[in-house]
């Protein structure tokens, strides 16, 4: 089984277990995932071994993004669990996101990596929100 189909495995069963909607992984390794408000990307990056969690959060704020930008590293440092804040600049959008190497991965830590993931997402997307245009 490659680790493409063992994610795909994998988020069949987590959708099943809490009745989520979800989008199965394609051939390209991208499959998505909604828990509340949030619909978390779930990326197979086989060519790296790496599993990338992404939930988006806000776009990047025109005025005070060096502010946000430390106010995220110092969440980041105990505040987000396994998940952590990232920024990609060709989208200039803020994510929480997860990343973990394929091999070894099994269920439990899956479902823990997508739920803390999501949790991040939903806890502090509105708080961020709400900070960037004070």
């Amino acid at each position: 089984m490659t680790h493409r189909e063992r994610v795909a495995a994998f988020l069949v069963k987590f959708a099943n277990l809490g009745q989520l909607e979800f989008e199965a992984i394609d051939q390209h390794g991208y499959g998505s995932i909604k828990r509340g408000g949030v619909t978390l990307g779930v990326n197979v990056l086989e060519e790296r071994s790496v599993l990338l969690l992404l939930a988006p959060i806000m776009p990047l704020p025109k005025k005070g993004a060096e502010a946000l930008y430390r106010r995220l590293l110092e969440l980041n440092l105990l505040q987000t669990s396994d998940a952590a804040f990232a920024i990609d600049p060709e989208r200039s959008v803020i994510f929480a996101r997860a990343m973990r190497r394929l091999d070894g991965l099994d269920f439990d830590e899956f479902r823990d990596l997508c739920e803390s993931v999501a949790s991040v997402a939903e806890t502090w997307r509105e708080k961020l929100r709400a900070e960037a245009t004070e």
